[in-house]
């Protein structure tokens, strides 16, 4: 859940950031149940963060590079994003029309990524594309059409990047040398 949430916060980074001056007060508008999930999220992080096998075995997948490159840098880094997790919760929540369907959302991509067993970003793609759509344009207002372009934009060149990668930056294993590998989602 609690990558789901960052996931989320990432592609729709520039709806929580046009909307950050108004919402940074939430969580201590709401100091109990602010704290309630700082802890919730932190017990978590301590109890489920485990690097899958796989997860460190396949070198062709972003995660594996986001995971080299901050879970493992150091033990406290996985607990500096607590509070980014429960920020996001906020906007999670916050931002959506039905909050029955954010919860239902969050519950199913919950279920489905434990049983998993394996953190892969393209899970969350079709979850996200749901919370998208249950986005409130109210909100934000009118005036604020330009957010959807920049979030447009973000996730263009988010995949651009990854296609980049995908098409021009194959490579080999030493155990395989004759076949490329590529980096994908």
């Amino acid at each position: 859940m609690l990558y789901f949430l960052g996931f989320t916060a990432y592609t729709s980074l520039p709806r929580l950031l046009s909307s950050i001056r108004s919402r940074w007060k939430q969580p201590l508008q709401h100091p109990i149940l602010s704290l309630a999930l700082l802890a919730i999220a932190v017990f978590a992080i301590h109890y489920t963060t485990y690097a899958h096998p796989y997860l460190l075995a396949d070198n062709r997948h972003l995660t594996f590079y986001i995971w080299r490159r901050w879970f493992m840098r150091h033990w406290l880094c996985k607990y500096l994003l607590a509070p980014v997790y429960v920020y996001s919760f906020y906007h999670f929540f916050t931002t959506t029309k039905d909050k029955w369907l954010a919860g239902v959302i969050l519950l199913a991509t919950t279920a489905c990524v434990v049983l998993a067993g394996l953190l892969e970003l393209r899970y969350f793609i079709v979850p996200y594309t749901l919370w998208r759509l249950g986005v409130s344009e109210n909100k934000l207002g009118r005036e604020r059409r330009w957010v959807d372009w920049v979030e447009l934009a973000l996730n263009l060149v988010t995949n651009s990047l990854v296609l980049y990668l995908f098409l021009y930056k194959p490579f080999k294993w030493p155990h395989n040398p004759e076949h490329w590998q590529r980096i994908m989602w």
